[in-house]
């Protein structure tokens, strides 16, 4: 998204208070939002826009409870970031798009991800990023639609549809590629509740399924197609399963290629049903 100019923060205060900003409007998703050093945002209302977001050193932005931003464009936070309780972030870039900054996050909200396409990339760069989801500690995420591309040494400690602490959905149009450090995907889902119809990308790092379980619980990932193909490609790293990688139903397939990396299954004990299998039905794939 191309924005007309920049428009930065010139007094602390709401986000929704035109004057508060340098071009005298409330930003717009086609505006590239800056606040400058020592200056407090604050968003207190549902569903404002911007394309890409800058805060600077000793800058901050808080989003208060049950609101909302929408972000076109890159993040660089070098200051500090909070996403309070029932809040949202959604990144919606119509081209790729980068988290870097090394700044303070505390996010206690929902990282919802709905990008131009699914191969439009959420570049997280920054783990602070991710260490800001860890201290908030719900964990709470929206797959919609691109590449989460995990991009930096942090460790994500856990990751369930917003509102959860039992179910994750992996929709098709939704990549998640793991290129540095580690991800642990809904470690607490029972049988039926991980359910993959997206896409599966490691190519360096860790990516843990269901590895919080109990031993021999027997609690599957469970691919199932909706809206197109199933994939698990692994090309590099490591991607470890609590118990089996099997279809939901028997109409079910998946695209499974792997050139590289390592495959753990059964991590943390026994699957009820097939501990691995790639479906022999018209439509997958295996390489």
């Amino acid at each position: 998204v191309m924005s007309l100019a920049n428009n930065t923060a010139t007094t602390s205060g709401s986000w929704e208070t035109a004057s508060n900003w340098s071009l005298g409007t409330v930003p717009v998703a086609a505006d590239n939002v800056v606040i400058p050093a020592g200056f407090a945002m604050t968003i207190n209302a549902a569903g404002d826009y911007c394309g890409s977001l800058t805060i600077a050193a000793t800058g901050s932005l808080l989003i208060s409870a049950n609101k909302s931003l929408y972000i076109g464009g890159n993040l660089s936070n070098a200051g500090t970031f909070t996403v309070n309780p029932g809040s949202t972030v959604q990144f919606y870039g119509f081209s790729n798009s980068t988290i870097t900054g090394g700044g303070a996050y505390a996010i206690s909200g929902t990282i919802s991800l709905n990008m131009a396409t699914a191969a439009t990339a959420l570049d997280v760069q920054d783990a602070n990023f991710i260490t800001g989801i860890n201290a908030g500690g719900k964990y709470y995420f929206s797959f919609q639609q691109g590449t989460w591309k995990m991009d930096n040494a942090g460790t994500l400690n856990d990751c369930y549809n917003s509102g959860s602490n039992s179910a994750l959905t992996i929709p098709y149009g939704v990549v998640i590629e793991v290129d540095n450090g580690t991800m642990y995907l809904c470690k607490n889902a029972p049988t039926n509740s991980a359910i993959l119809s997206g896409k599966l990308n490691i190519i360096a790092g860790n990516l843990f399924v269901q590895a919080g379980q109990a031993l021999n619980s027997g609690q599957d990932f469970r691919y199932k197609v909706n809206g197109g193909t199933p994939q698990v490609y692994i090309s590099g790293g490591n991607l470890s399963i609590g118990a089996g990688l099997n279809a939901l139903t028997a109409t079910d397939y998946v695209d499974f290629h792997m050139t590289g990396g390592f495959l753990f299954l059964a991590y943390s004990g026994y699957s009820d049903n097939i501990t691995f299998q790639l479906a022999n039905v018209v439509g997958g794939k295996t390489f």
